[in-house]
């Protein structure tokens, strides 16, 4: 057809909602200022590697300030949870930081710790505590700011803090963290392997020493922000008494594969240029590298999360194949490698099936009660979502959620979506739910795996934080965050209430309009756009639709919020 000439309308619903989950623990110790009375004999640093159910009371004392921490006990490790819109900071006001602390003696000393936990909200934090007492302290830790990890220490007397070390690092897999103490010298290092070690601060600090432990703590500007944050500690030595070995692991990585050990691709069409392959590995001593290998090519290193893009929890994975490396009509293997930081090594093979001369039709729709699975319908590009009866769902919020379904030779055509957001969506993360057009698939925008660059594009129609209104508001954007169109009397979607969505993406001379308009679904459809637009230069001509749904904010602590998108009974249709 003319591209000037009718509109392909392509038609999908999707509904936003939330699931609320509950997380189970091996053992849980409920929050207390003093959980567990820990022995008052001085001596030198004990050494734990915390494999256990319980708390060592003999050498540990739980100290929680604000008594709504909780400390977890899970044989091999222990991790303290603060939960989210409370600040647990250690600064001006005090150490509100829940930690776990011995008493030692005022000697020096070297003590290392290993955390198993990653920041990735602004101002989540972890570390070492050297106290004194209450006012008089230092404080060794990594802490997120807006964009980086920092390795931070800091001193304080009589509550009043000193900078000592502030350097920015590039975050890791495992944290580990060491302090030095030789008489009033004071040392910090920090490691991404226990290995290799660099030196982050080096200060002169007076400080009559009785206890050290490590910390967990967040805070948020303002308060009310505060990201929950679950620090996992695998041990805490005393350098010249470690445990050796310690928490020895003999057993292989597991690796889960979201959509299962044989799929297909292309049996509709073709959405995008890549296949993804995705999962998550994970083993308690860690994973020392993660590789695959197509049709017994040679091997491909892979990246594991979180990476603050496309990867949200430690140990997620996404496979990305090009199209054009498949064997066409026929089962192609993928086998992912996994290996331990004891060198146990895990296999597991993926059969991928790939029909690569399918068209995918312009009338097409979806009732999800009567497909088996959300492959049977659609290609999932990132993030583990779920198929319930009449819908389908994220299971995690944070990263993009993203479902393309159409084809990547589309060039004109509309989506109607209905969208009901069931819990606040929170500013200071920038969530945002919407959808693509003209999609073609991710490009290598900084070399990393997966690949994180979301243009060129046609546009995306976002219910997104507006910074300048200070408020969420309606967009088309364009290529590198381009704004096309916003709707500036700053729409408010409430919570509960079902919306339509539709977008259209027209064709007119060598230009691109788009439209956006949004409705309760209750009422009629209005007859004007709220918002259109050019496209900007350098848009794509043709591509998928696809549905997203992207939030940061990840809150957990004794109940699990996560954000689910549904689609319900989505239609396509050609007019």
């Amino acid at each position: 057809m003319k591209k000037n000439q009718a509109i392909n309308t392509h038609v999908l619903f999707i509904i936003l909602c939330v699931l609320i989950m509950f997380i189970g623990f091996s053992t849980v110790v409920s929050a207390s200022d003093e959980l567990t009375d820990a022995t008052e004999t001085i001596s030198a640093v004990i050494s734990d590697d915390f494999n256990s159910s319980t708390l060592n009371g003999s050498i540990w004392t739980f100290i929680d300030p604000r008594v709504d921490a909780t400390l977890i006990m899970t044989g091999t490790r222990a991790s303290i949870t603060v939960p989210a819109g409370t600040s647990h900071n250690v600064w001006t006001s005090g150490n509100y930081a829940p930690r776990i602390m011995q008493n030692v003696s005022d000697t020096d000393f070297e003590v290392e710790v290993k955390f198993e936990s990653q920041l990735t909200s602004q101002y989540q934090m972890q570390g070492i505590i050297v106290e004194q007492d209450n006012s008089n302290y230092l404080r060794f830790d990594f802490v997120k700011n807006a964009t980086d990890t920092i390795v931070f220490a800091a001193s304080f007397t009589d509550g009043t803090p000193t900078t000592e070390g502030d350097v920015i690092i590039s975050p890791g897999n495992h944290s580990y963290l060491r302090v030095g103490r030789q008489g009033d010298q004071w040392t910090q290092s920090y490691s991404y392997d226990g290995t290799s070690w660099t030196e982050a601060a080096n200060f002169s600090h007076a400080l009559n020493v009785t206890s050290v432990g490590p910390f967990v703590g967040n805070h948020g500007i303002p308060v009310g922000i505060s990201p929950a944050f679950m620090g996992v500690i695998d041990y805490f030595f005393n350098t010249s008494s470690p445990i050796v070995p310690e928490d020895e692991d003999a057993s292989s990585p597991q690796i889960d594969l979201w959509y299962g050990d044989y799929q297909r691709f292309g049996d509709i069409g073709v959405p995008q240029k890549w296949v993804n392959i995705l999962g998550n590995v994970h083993d308690y001593s860690g994973i020392a590298s993660l590789n695959y290998s197509l049709n017994e090519a040679s091997a491909q290193p892979l990246s594991t999360g979180p990476d603050g893009l496309r990867l949200q929890s430690s140990g997620d994975f996404n496979i990305e194949i090009n199209v054009n490396d498949l064997t066409c009509d026929s089962n192609n293997s993928v086998v992912i490698i996994a290996t331990d930081h004891y060198g146990n090594t895990r296999n597991e093979e993926v059969t991928v099936n790939y029909s690569c001369n399918n068209i995918w039709p312009e009338t097409y729709s979806i009732n999800w009660s009567s497909v088996a699975s959300i492959e049977d319908s659609t290609q999932v590009v990132n993030g583990l979502w779920t198929k319930e009866p009449n819908s389908i769902r994220p299971s995690m919020i944070g990263y993009d959620h993203l479902v393309a379904i159409g084809d990547i030779t589309w060039d004109d055509y509309e989506v109607t979506v209905p969208i009901t957001i069931n819990t606040p969506m929170e500013s200071a993360y920038k969530p945002n739910v919407g959808i693509i057009m003209r999609w073609q698939g991710h490009y290598d925008k900084d070399g990393k795996q997966p690949r994180n660059g979301w243009w060129p594009l046609g546009a995306l129609g976002l219910y997104i934080w507006d910074s300048q209104l200070n408020d969420y508001s309606l967009q088309i954007i364009g290529n590198d965050w381009g704004v096309i169109a916003n709707d500036y009397s700053a729409k408010d979607l409430q919570v509960g209430v079902p919306y339509m969505f539709k977008m259209r993406a027209q064709t007119i001379g060598t230009n691109t309009l788009y439209s956006l308009k949004v409705w309760e679904q209750a009422e009629d459809e209005p007859s004007e756009w709220t918002i259109s637009g050019y496209g900007v230069s350098g848009e794509l001509k043709n591509g998928s639709a696809m549905l997203a749904s992207h939030s940061n904010l990840t809150s957990i602590s004794k109940s699990v919020f996560f954000a689910a998108c549904m689609m319900r009974d989505a239609l396509l249709s050609s007019v």
